[in-house]
């Protein structure tokens, strides 16, 4: 029996992608595009935006698994978002920052990035802060996500070591 794979269409705003690139002209010529792409600081207002750009981009068979399209899963990823965005733009001395790349005149978010700063010494960065256990939703595969996550993290320490100054990018998602 061959397999399929059968893809949930979720509500997004997604964008269409230009036919063929074209020359940029100099910046002092440069004219404000339809398919502008921009990078910019992002807000909380658009969690919902990037929840959705994470469950877009992630719709492989292994991801479905661990986080089915439902609401459930869409309102703990918006939650979450939502959380560390304002996390990070609350820290006097912020250790995240999460940016977003807009397209056309509506600024659709079309990607977004989580980056971690170095972190001064004698400072510790908002992820060794938080190491409360995460509740994951009902209908997602919790198990699946404590093993999956449980080795991103071990494999990021084991990479990154205990150095805290350098840049790293955790997250970096995108929809064109």
């Amino acid at each position: 029996m061959p397999k399929t794979c059968i893809r949930p269409q979720l509500q997004t705003r997604l964008i269409s992608t230009p036919s063929q690139p074209k020359p940029t002209p100099a910046r002092s010529h440069q004219k404000s595009q339809k398919d502008d792409l921009r990078i910019l600081p992002a807000t909380p207002i658009d969690s919902l935006a990037i929840a959705d750009v994470f469950l877009h981009a992630f719709s492989d068979p292994f991801s479905r698994r661990m986080f089915p399209v439902t609401e459930d899963v869409r309102s703990f990823w918006v939650d979450q978002f939502k959380r560390e965005i304002e996390q990070s733009r609350a820290a006097a001395t912020p250790s995240t920052a999460f940016l977003k790349v807009t397209a056309g005149e509506e600024g659709t978010v079309a990607a977004f990035a989580k980056w971690w700063y170095p972190v001064p010494k004698g400072m510790t960065s908002d992820g060794e802060k938080n190491k409360t256990k995460t509740v994951w939703p009902p209908s997602s595969d919790a198990d699946l996500c404590e093993r999956f996550f449980g080795l991103m993290n071990s494999e990021k320490k084991r990479v990154m070591g205990g150095r805290k100054e350098g840049y790293f990018c955790e997250l970096f998602f995108f929809l064109l």
